[in-house]
Protein backbone atom coordinates (compact mmCIF):
# COMPACT_ATOMS: atom_id res chain seq x y z
CA UNK A 1 0.00 0.00 0.00
CA UNK A 2 1.33 3.21 -0.98
CA UNK A 3 1.92 6.93 0.51
CA UNK A 4 -1.73 7.82 -0.89
CA UNK A 5 -3.42 5.29 -0.30
CA UNK A 6 -2.57 5.54 3.69
CA UNK A 7 -3.73 9.30 3.71
CA UNK A 8 -6.81 8.18 2.01
CA UNK A 9 -7.44 5.92 4.51
CA UNK A 10 -6.82 8.32 7.58
CA UNK A 11 -8.46 10.91 5.89
CA UNK A 12 -11.68 7.94 5.95
CA UNK A 13 -11.15 7.39 9.47
CA UNK A 14 -10.92 10.70 10.95
CA UNK A 15 -14.06 11.88 8.00
CA UNK A 16 -15.00 15.01 6.04
CA UNK A 17 -17.33 16.42 8.46
CA UNK A 18 -15.11 16.52 11.39
CA UNK A 19 -12.36 17.70 8.54
CA UNK A 20 -15.03 20.87 7.54
CA UNK A 21 -15.83 21.34 11.61
CA UNK A 22 -12.11 22.05 11.83
CA UNK A 23 -11.75 24.64 9.10
CA UNK A 24 -14.95 26.51 10.13
CA UNK A 25 -13.37 26.27 13.97
CA UNK A 26 -10.33 28.01 12.60
CA UNK A 27 -12.34 30.68 10.53
CA UNK A 28 -14.27 31.37 13.69
CA UNK A 29 -11.02 32.14 15.01
CA UNK A 30 -9.23 33.72 12.91
CA UNK A 31 -12.56 36.38 11.94
CA UNK A 32 -12.57 36.70 16.36
CA UNK A 33 -8.97 37.19 16.36
CA UNK A 34 -9.78 40.29 12.88
CA UNK A 35 -12.22 41.92 15.46
CA UNK A 36 -10.76 41.92 18.76
CA UNK A 37 -7.48 42.98 17.37
CA UNK A 38 -9.07 45.79 14.92
CA UNK A 39 -11.22 46.81 18.46
CA UNK A 40 -8.06 46.70 21.11
CA UNK A 41 -6.92 49.85 22.57
CA UNK A 42 -3.38 49.40 23.04
CA UNK A 43 -0.23 51.77 23.03
CA UNK A 44 2.79 51.05 20.48
CA UNK A 45 5.39 53.31 20.92
CA UNK A 46 7.67 52.54 18.00
CA UNK A 47 11.18 53.92 16.56
CA UNK A 48 12.94 53.61 13.42
CA UNK A 49 16.35 55.12 12.50
CA UNK A 50 18.52 55.91 9.83
CA UNK A 51 21.65 57.30 9.28
CA UNK A 52 23.79 58.35 6.33
CA UNK A 53 27.59 58.83 7.24
CA UNK A 54 29.66 62.63 5.65
CA UNK A 55 32.99 61.75 7.15
CA UNK A 56 34.42 58.93 7.75
CA UNK A 57 37.87 58.16 9.50
CA UNK A 58 39.35 56.43 6.86
CA UNK A 59 38.77 58.68 3.91
CA UNK A 60 41.59 61.83 3.94
CA UNK A 61 40.24 65.02 3.42
CA UNK A 62 42.01 67.54 1.05
CA UNK A 63 44.64 69.32 3.16
CA UNK A 64 42.60 72.64 2.44
CA UNK A 65 38.97 71.45 4.03
CA UNK A 66 39.17 71.52 7.54
CA UNK A 67 36.12 70.72 9.70
CA UNK A 68 35.65 71.13 13.39
CA UNK A 69 33.71 71.47 16.27
CA UNK A 70 34.40 74.08 19.03
CA UNK A 71 37.67 74.23 17.43
CA UNK A 72 38.44 70.38 17.67
CA UNK A 73 39.25 68.39 14.39
CA UNK A 74 35.98 65.98 13.48
CA UNK A 75 37.47 62.57 11.94
CA UNK A 76 33.92 61.31 11.21
CA UNK A 77 30.24 63.08 10.91
CA UNK A 78 27.12 61.07 10.50
CA UNK A 79 24.10 62.67 10.32
CA UNK A 80 20.81 60.51 11.87
CA UNK A 81 17.45 60.87 11.42
CA UNK A 82 14.89 58.84 14.36
CA UNK A 83 11.15 58.75 13.47
CA UNK A 84 9.12 57.58 16.70
CA UNK A 85 5.82 57.80 16.99
CA UNK A 86 2.25 55.71 17.97
CA UNK A 87 1.66 52.54 16.00
CA UNK A 88 -1.22 51.59 18.49
CA UNK A 89 -4.70 53.08 18.53
CA UNK A 90 -4.77 54.44 22.66
CA UNK A 91 -3.38 57.92 22.96
CA UNK A 92 0.15 58.32 24.27
CA UNK A 93 0.18 60.87 27.27
CA UNK A 94 3.19 62.41 28.61
CA UNK A 95 2.06 61.06 32.10
CA UNK A 96 2.12 57.67 30.66
CA UNK A 97 6.12 57.99 30.18
CA UNK A 98 7.92 56.41 33.48
CA UNK A 99 9.52 58.43 34.88
CA UNK A 100 12.72 55.79 35.86
CA UNK A 101 12.78 55.65 31.99
CA UNK A 102 12.30 58.16 30.15
CA UNK A 103 12.02 58.83 26.17
CA UNK A 104 15.58 59.54 25.08
CA UNK A 105 18.27 59.33 22.21
CA UNK A 106 21.78 57.96 23.95
CA UNK A 107 25.16 57.47 22.03
CA UNK A 108 28.18 55.43 23.64
CA UNK A 109 30.54 57.48 25.79
CA UNK A 110 33.52 57.60 22.94
CA UNK A 111 31.22 59.80 20.74
CA UNK A 112 29.63 63.11 21.12
CA UNK A 113 26.22 64.48 19.68
CA UNK A 114 27.29 67.76 17.74
CA UNK A 115 23.96 69.20 17.37
CA UNK A 116 19.87 67.77 17.99
CA UNK A 117 16.45 69.89 15.96
CA UNK A 118 13.28 68.85 15.75
CA UNK A 119 13.29 67.45 11.78
CA UNK A 120 9.18 67.17 11.64
CA UNK A 121 6.48 66.80 13.93
CA UNK A 122 2.98 65.88 12.62
CA UNK A 123 1.07 68.05 14.30
CA UNK A 124 2.36 71.01 16.66
CA UNK A 125 0.26 70.47 19.20
CA UNK A 126 1.81 67.42 20.84
CA UNK A 127 4.46 70.17 21.80
CA UNK A 128 7.44 67.80 21.27
CA UNK A 129 10.87 69.36 22.43
CA UNK A 130 14.08 68.02 23.03
CA UNK A 131 16.96 69.29 24.90
CA UNK A 132 20.81 67.88 24.83
CA UNK A 133 22.83 67.00 27.74
CA UNK A 134 26.06 69.01 29.03
CA UNK A 135 27.85 66.25 28.22
CA UNK A 136 26.45 65.67 24.97
CA UNK A 137 26.02 61.74 25.01
CA UNK A 138 21.80 61.94 25.38
CA UNK A 139 19.24 63.85 24.28
CA UNK A 140 15.61 63.78 26.22
CA UNK A 141 12.49 63.79 24.49
CA UNK A 142 9.84 65.51 25.74
CA UNK A 143 5.91 65.41 24.86
CA UNK A 144 2.53 66.76 25.65
CA UNK A 145 0.27 63.57 24.07
CA UNK A 146 0.72 61.57 20.92
CA UNK A 147 -2.05 59.56 18.94
CA UNK A 148 -2.34 56.84 16.92
CA UNK A 149 0.15 57.73 13.70
CA UNK A 150 1.18 60.91 15.49
CA UNK A 151 4.77 61.77 15.86
CA UNK A 152 8.21 63.11 15.25
CA UNK A 153 11.56 62.99 13.22
CA UNK A 154 15.19 64.16 15.36
CA UNK A 155 17.73 65.00 13.03
CA UNK A 156 20.99 65.03 14.89
CA UNK A 157 24.53 64.94 14.06
CA UNK A 158 27.26 62.99 15.77
CA UNK A 159 30.56 60.99 15.60
CA UNK A 160 29.59 57.40 15.24
CA UNK A 161 29.68 55.36 12.37
CA UNK A 162 26.14 54.78 11.84
CA UNK A 163 22.55 54.12 13.48
CA UNK A 164 23.93 50.88 15.40
CA UNK A 165 25.97 53.20 17.51
CA UNK A 166 22.64 54.81 18.78
CA UNK A 167 19.90 53.77 21.77
CA UNK A 168 16.74 54.53 21.84
CA UNK A 169 15.43 54.24 25.50
CA UNK A 170 12.04 54.96 27.12
CA UNK A 171 9.23 52.76 28.71
CA UNK A 172 5.62 53.39 28.56
CA UNK A 173 2.94 52.70 31.24
CA UNK A 174 1.15 49.71 30.29
CA UNK A 175 2.92 48.94 27.01
CA UNK A 176 6.95 48.71 27.63
CA UNK A 177 9.52 50.04 26.39
CA UNK A 178 9.49 51.66 22.87
CA UNK A 179 9.49 48.96 20.17
CA UNK A 180 12.03 49.15 17.06
CA UNK A 181 9.80 49.03 14.16
CA UNK A 182 12.12 46.97 12.28
CA UNK A 183 12.14 44.26 14.75
CA UNK A 184 8.14 44.96 15.02
CA UNK A 185 7.40 44.90 10.89
CA UNK A 186 9.33 40.87 11.54
CA UNK A 187 7.75 40.24 13.80
CA UNK A 188 5.11 37.21 13.52
CA UNK A 189 3.55 33.89 14.61
CA UNK A 190 6.22 32.23 13.58
CA UNK A 191 6.26 28.78 12.10
CA UNK A 192 7.37 25.84 13.45
CA UNK A 193 9.48 23.10 11.53
CA UNK A 194 6.88 20.53 11.31
CA UNK A 195 9.13 17.29 10.39
CA UNK A 196 11.49 18.14 13.57
CA UNK A 197 8.63 18.84 15.52
CA UNK A 198 6.44 16.17 14.74
CA UNK A 199 9.10 13.23 13.73
CA UNK A 200 9.57 12.51 17.91
CA UNK A 201 5.50 11.89 18.44
CA UNK A 202 5.89 9.66 14.86
CA UNK A 203 5.23 6.25 16.14
CA UNK A 204 8.33 3.38 14.83
CA UNK A 205 6.69 2.52 11.83
CA UNK A 206 7.59 1.33 8.07
CA UNK A 207 9.00 4.24 6.37
CA UNK A 208 5.68 4.54 4.16
CA UNK A 209 3.90 4.33 6.89
CA UNK A 210 6.03 7.12 8.54
CA UNK A 211 5.96 9.39 4.88
CA UNK A 212 1.89 8.90 5.41
CA UNK A 213 1.60 9.92 8.60
CA UNK A 214 3.71 12.71 8.39
CA UNK A 215 1.90 13.82 5.50
CA UNK A 216 -1.31 13.55 7.28
CA UNK A 217 -0.64 16.04 10.54
CA UNK A 218 1.03 18.32 8.08
CA UNK A 219 -2.39 18.37 6.62
CA UNK A 220 -4.04 18.56 10.06
CA UNK A 221 -1.91 21.31 10.98
CA UNK A 222 -1.38 23.21 7.91
CA UNK A 223 -4.17 25.71 8.63
CA UNK A 224 -3.07 26.14 12.15
CA UNK A 225 0.15 27.10 10.90
CA UNK A 226 -1.71 29.54 8.33
CA UNK A 227 -4.08 30.67 10.71
CA UNK A 228 -1.00 32.11 12.52
CA UNK A 229 0.66 33.27 9.56
CA UNK A 230 -2.10 35.48 8.80
CA UNK A 231 -2.51 36.63 12.45
CA UNK A 232 0.70 38.27 12.47
CA UNK A 233 0.03 39.87 8.85
CA UNK A 234 -3.30 40.99 10.61
CA UNK A 235 -1.79 42.20 13.45
CA UNK A 236 0.97 44.23 10.99
CA UNK A 237 -1.52 45.92 8.76
CA UNK A 238 -3.71 47.25 11.71
CA UNK A 239 -0.50 48.89 12.68
CA UNK A 240 1.36 49.66 9.58
CA UNK A 241 3.81 52.27 9.43
CA UNK A 242 3.23 55.58 8.60
CA UNK A 243 5.27 56.62 4.99
CA UNK A 244 6.89 59.84 6.78
CA UNK A 245 7.82 57.78 9.70
CA UNK A 246 9.80 54.74 7.49
CA UNK A 247 12.44 57.03 6.38
CA UNK A 248 12.61 55.66 3.11
CA UNK A 249 15.67 58.11 1.92
CA UNK A 250 18.01 57.29 4.39
CA UNK A 251 20.67 54.38 3.97
CA UNK A 252 21.31 52.35 7.34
Amino acid sequence: MNTQEYVLILMNDVGVVNLLSLTLAIAGIFFSAYFYLKGKKEKLPTYKIRSTSLIRENIKLNKDISISYKNEPIEELTMSKISIWNRGSDVINSSDVAKADPIAIKIPNEHTIYSVEIDHITSHINQFSVQLSEDRKTVAIEFDYFQKNEGAIFKIFHSAPGSNSLKITGSIKGAGKIKDADTLDDDYYAMVFLEKFLNPVLPSKSREKRKAMMLFLILLTLPITLLLILLGGLRNLLHRSPTEFKLLNLEN
